[in-house]
């Protein structure tokens, strides 16, 4: 992500730089007071803003981006969590997980529902 916030942020500036540029010298050039149509003094505020502007919308969309978001689907879910009940997630990638003793165990210890969810 500071790679991707520095290079968007570099070419923000030059896009400032280019902008304030254009827009006074080449598209609407006015001769106020015998100023100069390059005046880079004017121009830092226009550059700094875009160099910040370009930098802080590609940091937040690099971490969306990066970080998968948004899920469309959640991975597990059942209604009933949501209101009245709890559940348990085990994963199965261990050597010793055996399926036939977890839910055994579960039922022994009082459990409503024992259910095996796939995703």
């Amino acid at each position: 992500i500071p790679w991707i916030t520095f290079i968007c942020g570099l070419s923000g500036g030059l896009f400032g730089l280019w902008f304030t540029w254009w827009t006074s010298a080449v598209d609407w050039p006015l001769n106020v007071g015998g100023k100069p149509m390059w005046s880079l003094a004017a121009f830092i505020p226009v550059i700094f803003e875009t160099t910040i502007l370009f930098a802080a919308l590609s940091s937040v969309l690099a971490m969306i981006v990066l970080n998968g978001l948004p899920k469309v689907d959640p991975p597990i879910i059942d209604p009933d969590l949501t209101c009245s009940k709890f559940a348990l997630f085990i994963p199965e990638n261990d050597v010793a997980f055996d399926v036939a003793k977890v839910e055994k165990l579960f039922k022994d210890l009082g459990a409503s529902v024992v259910k095996r969810t796939e995703f």
